[in-house]
């Protein structure tokens, strides 16, 4: 605190250590069990991601082909882009340019909803972005987490009714990744670090 005359008229604040920062694979958060994903529902986050050369990448999936979810920034036919893949079939994977739409390097809002074996709608900023088309999915992994690298960050991630991790503040800390609604805890894996984005 500054004073001036016997008052106080500057107050430094230190700021809390705020959501994950993914600067190196396997940075990320590693999930007690599979979140229930088959059918419909709601998956709603926040999300960062700096630049072109980010990679991230979340998986709801038990390595089999029943319905699971899988939605990644990396490459893809049309180069480094956003996609959302459900059950493994054909065209269920939905592909989108983040970049072209200004969504690098600035805090959006994720919202995917699905039903089983397909995507609904997916929207960023509350916005339905132009699909480049409906790609037969490449199949799950046998993983029930998320990681990312060169500076992507995650919060308010949440299946809605279902689950709710807030991921911050320390958000790499696995205190920041309780289940606040139901029992799927996370994990941190790696050595990210936070930011500051709220």
């Amino acid at each position: 605190m500054i004073t001036y005359q016997n008052k106080y008229v500057i107050k430094t604040v230190s700021l809390i250590p705020g959501q994950i920062d993914m600067i190196a694979n396997p940075d990320g958060v590693s999930f007690s069990s599979l979140p229930p994903i088959t059918g419909s529902k709601t998956i709603k986050a926040d999300m960062f991601i700096k630049n072109n050369t980010a990679f991230f990448i979340m998986f709801f999936s038990d390595g089999t082909t029943n319905d699971y979810l899988i939605y990644y920034y990396g490459n893809t036919e049309f180069g480094k882009r956003f996609s959302v893949e459900v059950k493994n079939g054909a065209a269920f994977r939905n592909v989108f340019d983040i970049e072209a739409a200004g969504l690098l390097n600035t805090v959006f809002s994720l919202e995917i909803i699905k039903g089983t074996g397909s995507i609904t709608s997916v929207k960023f900023n509350g916005n339905t972005l132009t699909n480049l088309g409906g790609f037969v999915s490449q199949g799950p992994s046998n993983q029930q987490k998320f990681y990312g690298s060169d500076h992507v960050s995650i919060w308010n991630l949440e299946i809605v009714g279902q689950n709710k991790w807030i991921g911050y503040p320390y958000g790499n800390t696995n205190g920041a990744w309780v289940d606040t609604i139901g029992s799927i805890n996370g994990t941190i894996s790696g050595t990210p670090g936070t930011v500051n984005l709220i």
